[in-house]
């Protein structure tokens, strides 16, 4: 999180996404091609949303958003 804040990054990158899960796709093979895809997607979404509370947490910002 640290890092994409300093190089002005966002948190979700569709097309970086997109790649990863169609080579781990690939790799997985036809047996487990879905579950490989269901797992890295979830992986992901934790990954986006431990990024956003690490980004927005108790700032200026968030603050007067809770009030």
């Amino acid at each position: 999180a640290a890092a994409k804040k300093e190089m002005n990054k966002a948190i979700y990158d569709a097309k970086r996404e997109r790649d990863i899960l169609d080579k781990v796709t690939k790799d997985a093979g036809p047996d487990l091609d879905l579950y490989a895809r269901r797992f890295f997607e979830a992986l992901f979404s934790l990954s986006r949303t431990y990024q956003s509370e690490q980004l927005f947490q108790d700032n200026e910002f968030t603050l007067k958003m809770k009030k």
